[in-house]
């Protein structure tokens, strides 16, 4: 059994017993279990993003522990792989053996139909997904002889979507082709902010990591670029438009990217939010987390690059009291304890120093943000692409209206193409969906002032 076979069956075994996965710094010392590697090599492998002794101390007899239990028998760092394939094999004897008849039974069915359903949606226009019974198929181990039909069913699918934006490997779950509200959490769905995204990235591409604020008006897309900034590198590009750039770091796994929403009363607290970071860095949170001990213990172990957004910055100096001048400092000061692989990202409508000296905070904290990103309006080209997103195409006419009226904001567009799909899609052929969606962006005109 290779690695991702061990990992896979004991992920599954634990899942089943415990209804949670293995963390990624488990992951990381069984993978160095399974190469032979002491707790000291394992962390020198990662250039100590974990301490030797936090791996042997800590991580190590926990997670033997765990496997002893899940597994049934004593398991250690030695023999953790002979005892995961006892468990294979056993489960494989007492596994009944379908014969090729049997198999038919009980999937010749299902596949017919779902070979029919899959050529169903070659034939369909606006049909970008595989069919739901399809995918679920796909992961049952079925004998080759079964899957031709389906197979040559599959193949003229794929040919079909060759140059499709979600093609049969990505996700079946469906995304709305414009959103107008939440932000935007899917990086397929997000345009634009070329010129921030190139500046921001290059604050990152090398030690030490530097920190940046976001400024804009309210609904200017800040927690959407926050979420674009912690998600797009490591998207598979399945998942991502055509032509549509991913590759802004050179190493995009080391890194790791902390969400902070500051609209989350449960982060309004010291405790509350230093324990959401360690979870966050896989650390170990105890019982009562204080701010002494979160710095001892992130600066012993943080080694790899991390970049923690900070969305709303402005509610958590307006009522979270707990977070005054000395915590903030303190988090200044951690970045110079960590080898500079640590770097804030602010999101407000005020600058730093403004949001400082109106909230009364003598603190240094909001002195290091070098880089600010103002956002504005889109560019014509970036608000084109979006626009011409649509799964059933605009008309020139309309193009040119929609970029003529609400000054290129992502939230106006956003909305205005919704109408604007709406009354394509049940037919209408007025022009009643222009007066609908100028009602619909009034109260989102300051936006315009702003521009």
């Amino acid at each position: 059994m290779d690695f991702e076979e061990v990992f896979k069956a004991l992920d599954a075994a634990i899942f089943a017993k415990t209804q949670r996965r293995l963390k990624d710094v488990e992951r990381f010392v069984l993978l160095g279990a399974y190469l032979g590697q002491t707790y000291e090599e394992m962390a020198k492998a990662y250039d100590y993003r974990y301490t030797p002794s936090y791996l042997k101390q800590d991580v190590g007899p926990k997670l033997w522990k765990l496997l002893s239990e899940v597994l049934g028998e004593a398991v250690s760092k030695t023999n953790f792989y002979s005892a995961i394939e006892r468990q294979t094999q056993l489960q494989e004897i007492q596994k009944p053996q379908k014969t090729l008849k049997l198999y038919e039974a009980e999937y010749g069915e299902r596949l017919k139909l779902a070979g029919e359903t899959l050529y169903q949606s070659c034939l369909s226009p606006s049909s970008h997904e595989q069919p739901e019974e399809v995918v679920l198929l796909k992961r049952e181990k079925l004998p080759v002889r079964l899957w031709h039909g389906l197979q040559e069913a599959d193949d003229s699918y794929l040919l079909r979507h060759q140059g499709s934006s979600i093609t049969a490997a990505s996700t079946t779950q469906v995304h709305s082709p414009f959103i107008a509200g939440p932000p935007i959490t899917h990086p397929h769905q997000f345009f634009g902010r070329e010129r921030e995204l190139n500046r921001l990235f290059n604050l990152w591409k090398q030690l030490p990591l530097q920190n940046a604020a976001l400024i804009g008006p309210r609904r200017s897309g800040k927690t959407s670029l926050l979420l674009y900034l912690k998600s797009i590198t490591t998207t598979p590009r399945s998942q991502l438009r055509p032509g549509q750039r991913a590759s802004w770091l050179p190493r995009p796994e080391q890194y790791r990217w902390i969400f902070v929403d500051f609209q989350d009363p449960r982060l309004g607290s010291r405790e509350g939010l230093l324990s959401y970071l360690l979870a966050c860095l896989d650390l170990p949170v105890a019982d009562s987390c204080n701010l002494d001990d979160f710095l001892d213990l992130v600066s012993r172990n943080l080694r790899t690059p991390t970049v923690i957004l900070l969305d709303e910055i402005g509610i958590a100096l307006q009522r979270y009291h707990e977070l005054d001048s000395s915590f903030w400092d303190s988090l200044r000061s951690l970045t110079n304890q960590v080898e500079g692989n640590l770097a804030f990202v602010l999101a407000d409508s005020e600058t730093p120093t403004q949001l400082a000296n109106r909230t009364s905070l003598g603190c240094s904290f909001f002195n290091m943000f070098g880089y600010t990103a103002h956002l504005r309006p889109l560019t014509e080209e970036e608000a084109h692409e979006l626009i011409t997103s649509s799964p059933i195409p605009f008309s020139a006419a309309d193009l040119d209206w929609l970029l003529s009226q609400i000054g290129r904001w992502p939230l106006l567009l956003q909305i205005l193409c919704r109408e604007r799909l709406i009354a394509l899609e049940v037919g209408e052929t007025d022009d009643t969906w222009k007066t609908e969606g100028l009602a619909q962006i009034k109260p989102y005109r300051y936006l315009l002032e702003d521009s």
